[in-house]
């Protein structure tokens, strides 16, 4: 069962903080997909940015899922969102039967004929900054997203 959760944050700048668990599926990108969209939209994030944080977020769900989770694990997802920028962030469970990953520093996109292995490599070119890190119970991604209109979203009008 997911759960969406608002957290009113005491930071001094206005900041509007989500967090929600979800279920280690691919069912679960769904929800993820659809609760991202439904707080960028409501804050009025513009199309572009909100785009390259969304399929950022589901790279790393699915990495989370594919490879970081048990069949009965978790996913985590943070966003805490401010007037200018994004901080996003993806924690799985682990699993006890694989090594922590070694995470190249500069990921590099596999061969053209390879079908798979673009994860990381397409989080880190749309992200403004991009970590992974190895906690005590899995892995964990973070990205920041800077605030940017494109030049029909900075003239439309305000409805």
């Amino acid at each position: 069962m997911a759960a969406l959760v608002r957290i009113p944050s005491t930071a001094p700048a206005p900041e509007l903080v989500c967090a929600f668990r979800v279920p280690a599926t691919m069912r679960s990108l769904i929800f993820v997909r659809h609760a991202l969209a439904v707080t960028l939209l409501r804050e009025a994030w513009p199309g572009e940015s909100s785009g390259r944080m969304m399929l950022a977020a589901g790279e790393a769900v699915i990495n989370a899922i594919e490879h970081g989770s048990t069949f009965d694990g978790s996913v985590v997802v943070e966003i805490a969102l401010r007037a200018d920028h994004a901080h996003l962030s993806v924690s799985d469970t682990g699993r006890p039967d694989v090594p922590h990953p070694v995470v190249p520093a500069d990921p590099t996109p596999p061969p053209p004929t390879s079908i798979r292995g673009r994860g990381l490599v397409i989080m880190r070119d749309l992200a403004d900054t991009f970590e992974v890190e190895v906690t005590a119970s899995g892995t964990r991604v973070s990205m920041d997203f800077r605030r940017e209109y494109s030049d029909a979203e900075s003239l439309a009008p305000v409805q």
